[in-house]
């Protein structure tokens, strides 16, 4: 920028807006700094209660003695404007400071007030924080020396007497959040007659602002903050489209999110929200938020000598000449020491502690669900001593360093082991810093408990990828940690120890289940659950030990039976004793038999007369059962249950045991009448006389807070062999029938609202298709294979649009067997589930197989309908294999056919016909062509769903390929924007950890190293990385990305993380060699990497 005009001239001035001559005089009690907006507005002569000035008329009223001083930093109109100026005006506004306390004696004994507008809150966050970036690194070299020099005491003094600051409407940008970035360039259009040129190129260098506004947010400035946010939009002119109007700053872009801000919306838009009136409501709040900083100022008071703090004061003449020559706003010459601007030390080395905003985990956090404490926990006392010897942490650094804790108990059902667990981790956790107790009983309600780990421990925002929280999640279990920068693991504090975590695998009857969700390493122990014994060995995951439970003793068992049932009487010992012998011990069953006893009203040596006449009936046993089953099933008295209760039961024996919500329950009468349940509950009344039966004797669990029912897996095993085969049939039919209206389908659209709507179906879903996959008998049902085609299909959908494919494949496999069975009903189903299979095979590059299945569905709808929605999809997926076998011409007739076929017969606007139609004059460089297909396209998302558009990913797509049209023909600058907007989008739909992310952000990384901004480079490739993780899915686009970053970080001057990241590069190079049986180098990295993510 050398030889250029600066926009900030090098005259800025902090000036008084009272009108009076007694400018400094001991009167004042409060200094109030007022930062305005840039450019139009960068005067408080527009700051009106209507005549006047309410500086002047207003503010009086609201703080005591107010010496109101206005930052004045006049602008060269038509010069070239960059955020690093900006920067640096806030280090021009602190020496002025540090010079304005040097003349007044009282400045440093008056508590001191920011109240910034617009951009202007920028200048006041850099003035927060501009001395602790010179501190902290030496990444921030000669900056760091110049603060160091002359800052260092001096900040100290400015904190120290900071007491609030009040935000107008100004923007605060982080890279946690990059969906609002792209609102800094209406900003600046709404506030300054820039041309179009330099707002462009002012985007390009928006991570100066953001890197500002983390570091303020990172400081916990610990003062209160009032930050006020738009209520109306705001009318902006432009010189060459027709004025348009925008929400500039709302909540999300003006939050700073520390501890004591409060943020209030105002009924204005962003010109007049620093317009107000002594009777408007912003006044009551404005007033009552100096209210808070008196009161917390009254220290200021008390503060030491005078004398000593004007000598601290005091600077020498060459301390004052430095900061002259290198401070000031115009100045971009060389006597900085070799700082030509505020990029030189923006530098972020990989691994650095200096990567990112601040992360502080939500520790303590104990995950229990579906678990309550038991109350009424009876023995096992050494069972609990052994876990406490074998899990809790100790306290000596050997023990803590010694690795994983890890334990099993093992045994069969209704021996107590989940209700053991139970107990420990609630006894565990004043000795834990997390406690997660997971339903393992398979892999797709491991995968959602890890999301909701990643989620609540606060790993990422919104968690949407089940297989990226997945990575976090053991990340964090490998290496836990309090609080991080973002993307280093460097906790904020060497000296707090490490957090320590135990997790509760509960019924891993599947051991191979936990493979992918075990922890290699951490401060942490594992309690795993299992009806196998093989859990206490290293057969699928390293076990230390463990113990076979055995059942009660009579004694024990007796004493359990007798405090359930209330009866204490010296000739209730022996029956007791008895019928616990005649249990076997099983605590499960001498629960439920003592709810059997108390329904019965019976006394033991009445249960124990009529047991002995009930369990010779041979006739109610069903070969194949265990006999502690048979037993169960006759002793809780199944025959005394009222129909209601009965059938209620046995459509839960068909759920998942865990977590039952009582809305899907209910949601039974909306079933056709023909496929209801013969004596279910017909509404609510009848659902809770059948529950509260069920709960009194003891087969059933209720969670009262989140109205969800649990039960255990015996009680569903009893009740399903309990049935004859007719009464099997009809349960299982209800039960899918209900399944089948209560899951919210796909339409195709990647709409982030249903996959919501899908979570708390998602595990009773998987337990009926396991069931039915697991039943030749339901096999014969022919009426059902519709329903389940569709459902099987439909929940593969929703596990490949959470980014998880490998659990999406096997439901899709299964849907294409079912479908065999009736062609002609399933057509549909049939079709798309060969468009999905297309998809993951695109997904994959693996084009020749994604063209297979793609003309497979697109055949089936020619050949079974005429024209719909549904061919229309199908062209499109038939174009998607042929972009990724390179045969773009051949593409393009496919995603014409779609366009066509939406237009003519259906209600649905193509979007992915524009989009891949763009995509491939793109890459056939028919560079116009593809922008007259995209800015249309994005157009009209703009104007049917808003600016900021999340119905779905699709225009966050468009955005992106623009971006690389606009890459394409040289247009770095404007190329870069998009790809910037796109992030915000795709971060808001997508979450901030998905695999399209990860590309995008190496997309913007090549931008940023075309504009020669090396270190924002270094920062989107590292970004894209960690979202990648170590997935050899991904392998090519690793090592691509670690070239990328090698090559940047030896021109930043970092050669030993270069030279790292140029051998994990050849790492994965060599794995792709030996995969692929040739030489793989890094020309030929391309052609393995998905056209979508080029």
């Amino acid at each position: 920028m050398a030889g250029l005009a600066s926009y900030f001239n090098i005259h800025a001035k902090l000036c008084p807006v009272h009108k009076t001559a007694a400018t400094y005089l001991d009167f004042h009690a409060t200094t109030v700094i007022v930062v305005p907006d840039v450019g139009t507005q960068s005067s408080v002569s527009s700051w009106k209660d209507g005549s006047d000035c309410w500086l002047n008329t207003v503010l009086p009223n609201l703080v005591n003695k107010p010496l109101v001083l206005e930052y004045q930093y006049a602008s060269n109109s038509g010069s070239n404007f960059s955020w690093e100026q900006l920067a640096r005006c806030g280090d021009n506004l602190l020496e002025l400071i540090i010079s304005t306390a040097k003349d007044d004696p009282k400045f440093l004994r008056r508590p001191l007030v920011f109240i910034c507008h617009g951009i202007g809150g920028v200048v006041a966050k850099r003035v927060c924080q501009s001395v602790d970036i010179g501190l902290k690194a030496n990444i921030y070299q000669t900056i760091g020396t110049l603060h160091a020099e002359y800052y260092k005491l001096n900040y100290d003094k400015v904190i120290s007497i900071l007491s609030g600051i009040v935000f107008l409407g100004c923007p605060h940008l982080t890279y946690e959040q990059p969906q609002t970035w792209f609102k800094i360039s209406a900003l600046l259009r709404a506030a300054t007659d820039l041309s179009k040129d330099n707002i462009n190129k002012a985007a390009g260098q928006v991570s100066v602002i953001a890197r500002i506004c983390q570091t303020f947010k990172e400081s916990r400035t610990p003062v209160p903050i009032l930050s006020a946010v738009e209520g109306k939009t705001t009318k902006i002119e432009t010189k060459m489209m027709v004025s348009r109007k925008e929400l500039l700053v709302d909540e999300q872009f003006g939050r700073t999110g520390l501890p004591k801000e409060q943020v209030t919306k105002v009924d204005s838009d962003h010109h007049n929200l620093c317009s107000l009136s002594s009777t408007s409501a912003f006044t009551e709040k404005l007033g009552a938020f100096f209210a808070i900083v008196e009161k917390n100022s009254t220290i200021l008071s008390a503060s030491g000598d005078e004398q000593a703090s004007l000598q601290e004061w005091t600077i020498t003449a060459s301390e004052n000449d430095l900061v002259h020559r290198t401070v000031s706003p115009g100045n971009t010459g060389d006597a900085t020491l070799g700082v030509q601007s505020d990029a030189s030390y923006e530098i972020i080395p990989l691994n650095s502690d200096l990567t990112g905003d601040e992360k502080m985990f939500n520790l303590p956090l104990y995950l229990m669900k579906p678990h309550n404490r038991n109350q009424d926990f009876f023995g096992r006392q050494d069972t609990l001593e052994l876990l406490a010897e074998k899990l809790i942490p100790q306290k000596s650094q050997t023990e803590t360093l010694a690795g994983i804790k890890t334990f099993a108990l093992c045994g069969a059902g209704g021996l107590g082991k989940t209700q053991i667990a139970v107990e420990f981790a609630f006894q565990a956790q004043k000795q834990f810093d997390a406690v997660f107790f997971l339903q393992a009983s398979e892999v797709g309600k491991l995968a959602q408990s890890y999301t909701e780990i990643s989620g609540s421990l606060g790993l990422e925002e919104e968690a949407t990828d089940q297989v990226v929280s997945k990575d976090l999640v053991l990340e964090w279990l490998s290496s836990p940690v309090r609080q991080i920068q973002e993307g280093s693991k460097n906790p904020d504090d060497p000296t707090l120890p490490a957090p320590t975590w135990l997790i509760v695998f509960d019924n891993a009857d599947d051991l191979s289940v936990l493979r992918d969700f075990w922890p290699v390493s951490g401060n942490g122990s594992i309690l795993v659950t299992s009806r196998d014994p093989l859990a206490k060995t290293r057969s699928h995951v390293s076990v230390a030990g463990g113990i076979d439970l055995d059942p009660f003793g009579s004694n024990e068992a007796g004493t359990l039976l007798r405090q359930l049932t209330g009866y204490h009487e010296n000739s209730d010992v022996e029956p007791s004793e008895a019928i616990a012998a005649k249990l076997s011990g099983l605590p499960l069953a001498i629960t439920q038999i003592a709810g059997t006893i108390q329904r019965r009203d019976l006394d033991f040596v009445e249960f124990l007369d009529l047991y002995e006449r009930e369990t010779v009936r041979s006739d109610f046993y069903k070969d194949g059962v265990m006999s502690v089953q048979k037993n169960l099933y006759t002793v809780w008295a199944f025959e005394d249950l009222s129909p209601q209760a009965l059938a209620l039961l046995y459509v839960i024996s068909f759920l998942d045991p865990d977590q039952i919500p009582e809305e899907l329950l209910l949601n039974m009468a909306n079933v056709e009448e023909i496929d209801r349940i013969k004596d279910y509950p017909q509404d609510t009344a009848e659902f809770v006389a059948a529950r509260t039966e069920l709960t009194k004797s003891s087969l059933l669990k209720r969670n009262r807070e989140r109205k969800e029912l649990i039960i255990h897996r015996i009680v569903q095993d009893t009740s399903r062999a309990r049935m004859d085969v007719d009464t099997f049939k009809a349960v299982f039919n209800g039960v899918q029938s209900l399944l089948y209206i209560t899951w919210p389908f796909s339409m195709f659209d990647h709409s982030v609202e249903r996959l919501k709507k899908c979570e708390p179906t998602v595990p009773h879903v998987a337990s009926m298709l396991r069931i039915y996959g697991e039943s030749d008998m339901l096999k014969t049902l022919d009426h059902v294979v519709y329903n389940i085609a569709r459902l099987s299909m439909d929940f593969g959908r929703y596990y490949f649009e959470r980014g998880n494919i490998p659990d999406s494949i096997p439901y899709f496999q299964a849907a294409e067997k079912i479908c065999e069975r009736d062609a002609k009903s399933t057509y549909v189903t049939n079709a798309q589930n060969e468009g999905c299979l297309a998809q993951i095979a695109t997904i994959m590059n693996q084009p020749d197989t994604a063209i297979v299945h793609a003309e497979k569905s697109l055949q089936l709808f020619v050949d079974n309908e005429e024209f719909s929605w549904r061919r229309a999809q199908a062209y499109n997926e038939l174009g998607e294999a042929y972009i990724g076998a390179g045969r773009f011409e051949d593409a393009i007739e496919q995603h014409e056919a779609a366009i066509k076929c939406y237009y003519e017969h259906s209600d649905h606007y193509p979007d992915w016909g524009y989009l891949n139609k763009g995509m491939c004059l793109c890459s056939l460089g028919r560079y116009q062509e593809a922008s007259d297909v995209l800015e249309p396209y994005l157009e009209y998302r703009e104007k049917t769903f808003g600016p900021m558009d999340t119905e779905s990913f699709k225009p966050g797509l468009g955005l992106l390929l623009l971006g690389k049209v606009r890459g394409c023909q040289r247009r770095i600058d404007e190329s870069l924007d998009l790809y910037l907007k796109a992030l915000a989008q795709y971060c808001t739909t997508l979450g901030t950890q998905h695999y399209r992310v990860a590309a995008l952000y190496y997309k913007i990384g090549l931008a940023y190293m075309e504009l020669e901004q090396t270190s924002d480079a270094c920062l989107m490739f590292q970004k894209g990385l960690e979202i990648y993780g170590e997935k050899k899915d991904y392998a090519a686009q690793i090592a691509q990305s670690l070239l990328k970053l090698s090559n940047a970080q030896g021109q930043l001057g970092f050669d030993t993380e270069a030279s790292r990241s140029l051998k994990k590069a050849k790492a994965y190079l060599e794995w792709l060699t030996k995969k692929h049986g040739r030489k793989i180098g890094p020309d030929d990295l391309v052609t393995f990497i998905p056209n979508w993510a080029q």
